[in-house]
């Protein structure tokens, strides 16, 4: 089965947003900054397993979105139809975390009931994991939010992110029942005689 979601990649400018698609869709990483303008889209397919064994596979379409001082500048149109979002923080840059609750509120007043997953980005530049992973990790603890703490510049847990993201997809869909059980095949007239 295939279906197709919309994901944003939502926080603050020089998170690393774009860095994270580069490295899931591509496998590359570049040194270079190139601020994002405006909005890009991506494409990327996932597998995942439904708890029945059902094989579902997500297309995702992944809007990279530039970030900006204030997510009241984002266009609403942006977020529209948005099934979830990862929320990018830079772990060694405070106020891009404690931007997250608001990213966060604005993404759920247009999409409210959709898959939310926080990454705290740029790990392999910590000197101290426990330490400077704290205040993120606090927050995703109060937000009831999975976070994974990742590098796009190693690929350390940026293929987890997504696919954390896409599992929670994956609740939702079977929980709204978008996913349903595979139909069973009815038996043919040719098996029914053979079995006489």
């Amino acid at each position: 089965m295939q279906l197709q979601k919309k994901i944003c990649l939502l926080g603050m400018y020089s998170v690393g947003k774009t860095s994270l698609i580069e490295r899931f869709v591509y496998h590359r990483f570049s040194d270079h900054y190139l601020s994002t303008l405006g909005a890009k889209v991506t494409k990327k397919s996932l597998q995942i397993s439904a708890s029945d064994g059902q094989q579902i596979e997500y297309n995702l379409l992944i809007w990279d979105i530039a970030g900006e001082e204030t997510e009241n500048k984002i266009p609403p149109s942006y977020l529209l139809g948005a099934a979830g979002a990862i929320l990018v923080a830079d772990l060694l840059r405070p106020e891009t975390i404690e931007a997250l609750p608001s990213v966060l509120e604005r993404f759920k007043e247009i999409n409210p009931g959709a898959a939310v997953v926080l990454a705290g980005n740029k790990k392999d530049l910590l000197q101290d994991i426990e330490s400077d992973s704290k205040e993120i990790l606090r927050l995703a603890h109060q937000l009831k939010l999975p976070c994974h703490l990742t590098s796009a510049k190693t690929g350390c847990q940026v293929d987890s992110v997504f696919s954390a993201l896409a599992s929670s997809l994956l609740s939702r869909d079977e929980a709204n029942q978008v996913i349903s059980p595979p139909k069973k095949k009815a038996k043919t007239r040719q098996a029914k005689d053979q079995k006489r």
